[in-house]
């Protein structure tokens, strides 16, 4: 599972997820950079590696939604209806 404050490596870089808004991730590099990417082309890049999560959650590579399960700045579950 993916989660905002996830660190991940992707094109050449070092990135921390930021923000989740459905499949579309926000990453942050470590100059301040930001790169917003679909979920789909980030877990598909080739050099793609989940390297620091935030949560110890085993299962699938996807979203999440953020530590209290809801949606917001943490991010909202895949498939699931907005309010």
């Amino acid at each position: 599972m993916l989660r905002v404050g996830d660190r991940v490596v992707f094109a050449g870089g070092a990135h921390t997820v930021v923000a989740i808004s459905g499949t579309v991730i926000r990453l942050l590099s470590a100059a301040g950079q930001t790169t917003v990417v679909a979920l789909g082309y980030l877990l598909a890049a080739e050099d793609f590696e989940l390297v620091g999560a935030r949560g110890a959650e085993g299962g699938p590579a996807g979203v999440a939604g953020d530590a209290a399960g809801e949606g917001g700045a943490g991010g909202a579950d895949v498939g699931t209806a907005p309010d």
